[in-house]
């Protein structure tokens, strides 16, 4: 049986040996099994996919708020301040290449989710707020 803890040792990389940045990104290893008590079910779920399962309650119950691109532009300081300036078709160029590989839908961009995977539908994981990932691109350029 495996710890929580385990089950992060085992995702943080991919089938390459690879370091995985995003927890999201479709290069989860495959050919493991994990078996978690009933109380340690969550924390290895959080381990696996941070907060998916409380955003996704969330999101269900219609409380989940998003923080649309521009209200994240506006907090970055230092280097990523040039993000502010960023037009909404370079966010776009940007974001595909970020978040493509990603499970996650886009709430901060407008994207429409129905449903999530709590209620079945696999990789349904709600982002409310585009990940930091995604500035660092953009400053770079």
């Amino acid at each position: 049986m495996v710890t929580p803890e385990g089950l992060r040792d085992v995702t943080r990389r991919d089938a390459a040996g690879n370091h995985r940045p995003v927890h999201t990104y479709r290069t989860l290893p495959r050919g493991w099994r994990a078996v978690l008590s009933e109380t340690e079910l969550r924390r290895g779920v959080h381990f696996l996919y941070p907060a998916v399962v409380e955003e996704s309650y969330a999101h269900g119950c219609h409380s989940l708020r998003h923080t649309p691109w521009a209200t994240t532009a506006r907090r970055q300081t230092g280097i990523y301040t040039r993000v502010q300036r960023a037009t909404q078709e370079q966010v776009e160029r940007v974001a595909r290449t970020v978040c493509t590989p990603c499970l996650r839908t886009r709430l901060w961009a407008g994207e429409k989710l129905p449903r999530t995977f709590l209620e079945g539908v696999p990789g349904a994981f709600p982002v409310r707020r585009p990940v930091l990932i995604l500035s660092r691109r953009y400053a770079r350029r």
